[in-house]
């Protein structure tokens, strides 16, 4: 694999030396299309299939619960219409669940009080499920979505009394875990989950006396554990967090540090070790606010921030983008073809992104349980042409109907499955020359079953090189 990117290193370092890590700054698009309102405690999430992020509800000015769905792929806003929908609730708790490939969305408030419905969300409709036991009813709990376990997590929230408890959805039902240490009870608070320590990380939120917290605790699916950095944000209620999966940091802005008190428009980032404050190196932020939401856009490389409630306890409805220049990126593209055990998922490994001097890590999912599969990983320069023949390359006439080629197989790698999930990367030298490099990559599986070749494929990815 070394030979791939090898062989582009002349081209790139001529093209890519220049371009240095620069400073992270914030940026207000514009947009021509209609935007959402302004509004808060609204779900929002990131589709890392599709590539672009999923609004869902709020509560608007006025006090309207809406149940209103959009989503922003980077260039506008769009509104959908899904052919059903949950009512109109406040909530925060919305996640993808990359494995099923849907939202998944729990609990809330509107005006008929508090709400522990489950509904799933899987690009054209949303449908209710019910599982066998469910959290209390709430608001104001925080939830992430663990990517290596499959499990959607929730902890705390407001029913009246605010709760200490942890429950995890496994996409058929949810089960409450009881853990041998946990954070005070609390609400208004916020997780994200961190994938290069496959924990979750939660910050803030307020108590019983209505105390504004401070404190730092990760959970890894077993017990709950206090961290003490030696810098933090500060007590914070409602501040909007997320996993910039691109340079490997929990990325915190705004909240309200008191009653008493403006909110704030700090930007706030942790790695594991300590909180640090990048506001002062920031040329521009959003406006103080809180319970605002953000997600981190993967095909674009930068957090998005949209709506809350600011210091004149107006709505704006603005969104904003943190954008850090030289980013890894992980983009998936085009279509797979079913296999025996469904079609075959290509995804970015926790950790895994195509950073200088790491490795591009990716799973393949859904691939037949039957010891000794053989599964493979095709890497490309191109996704335009391999050889003399145009991608992308329909693959009917070789006997794989309905699978496409879509990247070049200048090297292929060849791997055996465990219980359904394949693993393989691509080392990344260190050399600045191969910073916005693309490789491309599709995986495949031997299926003898599933077509009269006895080969599936899967979506490709586009990897960006970057720091």
């Amino acid at each position: 694999m070394q030979s791939l990117l090898s062989r582009s290193g002349a081209i790139a370092s001529l093209c890519f030396l220049s371009q240095l890590p620069a400073q992270a700054n914030w940026v207000q698009p514009t947009f021509v299309t209609p935007t959402p309102g302004g509004r808060y405690l609204f779900g929002f999430a990131y589709d890392s299939h599709s590539n672009h992020a999923v609004l869902f509800g709020g509560r608007m000015f006025g006090g309207t619960y809406t149940n209103q769905t959009w989503q922003y792929d980077g260039s506008g806003w769009l509104q959908l219409t899904p052919s059903s929908s949950p009512p109109g609730i406040a909530t925060n708790a919305m996640v993808y669940d990359s494995a099923r490939r849907r939202m998944v969305l729990f609990s809330g408030e509107n005006s008929f009080g508090f709400w522990n419905e489950t509904w799933e969300f899987d690009g054209n409709a949303w449908l209710q499920r019910f599982p066998t036991t469910s959290p209390p009813a709430r608001n104001g709990c925080a939830c992430v979505y663990d990517p290596v376990r499959r499990r959607v997590v929730i902890f705390g929230g407001w029913d009246g009394t605010r709760r200490n408890d942890t429950w995890e959805y496994d996409g058929t039902d949810w089960a409450q875990i009881f853990t041998a240490n946990t954070p005070v009870g609390r609400s208004d608070h916020l997780m994200a989950y961190d994938e290069g320590r496959n924990c979750a990380v939660l910050y803030g939120g307020y108590n019983d006396v209505s105390q504004f917290l401070g404190d730092t605790w990760e959970y890894d699916g077993v017990d709950w554990v206090q961290r003490f950095p030696a810098n933090s944000a500060g007590p914070l209620a409602d501040p909007a967090m997320v996993y910039d999966r691109g340079r490997g940091r929990v990325v915190l802005f705004g909240g309200k540090a008191s009653w008493f008190t403006p909110n704030t428009n700090a930007t706030y980032e942790y790695d594991g070790t300590t909180w640090t404050d990048l506001t002062p190196t920031l040329s521009a932020a959003p406006s103080g606010r809180w319970v605002a939401q953000m997600v981190y856009d993967e095909a674009r490389g930068r957090t998005i921030a949209f709506g809350g409630i600011d210091n004149f306890n107006q709505f704006p409805g603005d969104t904003w983008e943190l954008v850090t220049p030289n980013v890894a990126l992980h983009r998936t593209f085009g279509h797979g073809c079913p296999g025996t055990a469904g079609t075959p998922q290509l995804l970015v490994a926790a950790n895994g992104m195509p950073r200088l001097g790491s490795s591009w890590q990716l799973e393949l999912q859904n691939l037949p349980v039957t010891p000794g599969t053989i599964s493979t990983f095709a890497f490309g320069l191109s996704n335009t042409s391999t050889g003399a023949l145009a991608l992308p390359l329909p693959l009917a006439a070789a006997g794989m109907p309905g699978c496409t080629l879509f990247v070049s197989p200048d090297v292929v790698v060849a791997t055996f499955a465990n219980t359904g999930v394949a693993a393989a990367g691509l080392a990344i030298p260190a050399g600045t020359g191969l910073i916005g490099l693309h490789v491309f990559v599709q995986g495949g599986v031997l299926d003898p079953g599933a077509n009269p070749a006895g080969l599936v494929l899967s979506e490709a990815a586009d990897g960006r090189i970057g720091i």
